[in-house]
């Protein structure tokens, strides 16, 4: 018996449909299992960790085998308040960083690119990023409202609030070092306080 040809064609793109949907119904009841058992298993950590730092000072209390079965069934409810975890966490970090004498990172790349600018300031062999920090492009042009920063603009703007508008640039500040180190401390403190 002949079967027309749109039958059979109409009977495949049926059975294609119909399986990339039992395909992709079946990956994503995979993936939120998955999920689930990941936050189950986050929440076990997050509470035995918070049963560590709350009963590190009690010498009575001790974590067995059933506290650990107990605390599969915990739930949000049980546990520190999420904000106040990450201060306590922060701080504790904060803590540990200082007391084994490491620098905070934001600090350092701070001082790390005043050190830069004063050093490409003073050099006078005529490189091209030392020309750059006096170079002001004669095409294009930057954007109306909030025109982006330039990588020089820091320093500008940290000149200004120090000596005011009449006392020359930033560049001739930092051909003297001593003054140039002198001002590295301040220049920091204002970049933690304005984010810059």
């Amino acid at each position: 018996m002949y079967i027309p040809v749109f039958i059979t064609i109409a009977y495949w793109i049926a059975y294609w449909i119909a399986y990339w949907i039992a395909y992709w119904i079946a990956y994503w009841i995979a993936y939120w299992r998955i999920l689930r058992s990941m936050q189950r298993k986050m929440l076990r950590i997050i509470a035995n960790v918070r049963r560590t730092t709350v009963s590190s000072g009690d010498s009575t209390s001790s974590s067995t085998d059933d506290e650990d079965e107990d605390c599969e069934e915990d739930d949000e409810s049980h546990l520190e308040p999420w904000l106040l975890w990450m201060s306590r966490a922060t701080s504790l970090s904060e803590e540990m960083a200082q007391k084994h004498g490491i620098c905070d990172w934001v600090e350092d790349q701070r001082r790390r690119k005043w050190r830069l600018a004063g050093h490409m300031a003073r050099r006078n062999d005529g490189r091209w990023a030392t020309k750059l920090l006096a170079w002001f492009p004669t095409f294009g042009f930057r954007s109306r409202g909030h025109p982006s920063m330039r990588w020089g603009d820091v320093f500008v703007d940290f000149h200004k609030s120090v000596y005011g508008d009449g006392h020359g640039t930033w560049i001739e500040t930092a051909q003297d070092r001593s003054t140039w180190s002198l001002l590295e401390d301040g220049f920091i403190d204002r970049c933690l306080l304005t984010n810059c």
